[in-house]
């Protein structure tokens, strides 16, 4: 084999791997099991909300045992809002959010006539293989994780 057939199928080699690594952008590399509380005052004002993320195995490496991270997102002023909308995810889907099966999100301490509706996300796989590695580098579709949104809506009297 001359040098130029050798140059070449290097050349050839390394640019599967550049094109192998866009590819790899698509797909997230964390998953996270989740259960959310929105976290209301006495006076029906909501006032933030708690969440707590279970990280999957390989992120944790910790044997025998998972990795949660409990925290809470304050709200810089309480607010009684009549709709309420949050959406957990990822924009660039390098996390996969994954709720509990289990009471995935709780009201604490909600006014008795508020309702809660939680939707998970549609399945994106179709539209993800449609992708390729021009869509994240244009720099518009830097949210696309938001089709994989986990969707909480209460609705107060």
């Amino acid at each position: 084999m001359n040098a130029s057939m050798r140059l070449l199928g290097l050349l050839l080699f390394t640019g599967a791997l550049v094109l192998g690594a866009g590819t790899a952008r698509a797909h997230p590399h964390v998953w996270i099991t989740a259960t959310s509380e929105l976290v209301y005052a006495p006076d029906g004002a909501i006032t933030g909300v708690r969440h707590a993320w279970t990280f999957d195995d390989m992120f944790s490496t910790y044997k025998d045992a998972a990795l949660t991270l409990h925290f809470t997102l304050p709200l810089k002023t309480p607010v009684k809002p009549k709709e309420l909308a949050v959406e957990v995810f990822d924009p660039a889907f390098f996390i996969d959010f994954k709720f509990a099966d289990k009471d995935p999100v709780k009201l604490v301490g909600a006014p008795v006539a508020c309702q809660m509706k939680f939707q998970r996300p549609n399945d994106g796989t179709a539209n993800a293989q449609k992708l390729g590695e021009q869509t994240f580098l244009g720099g518009d579709n830097s949210n696309y994780g938001a089709m994989f949104a986990n969707k909480i809506t209460v609705e107060c009297p």
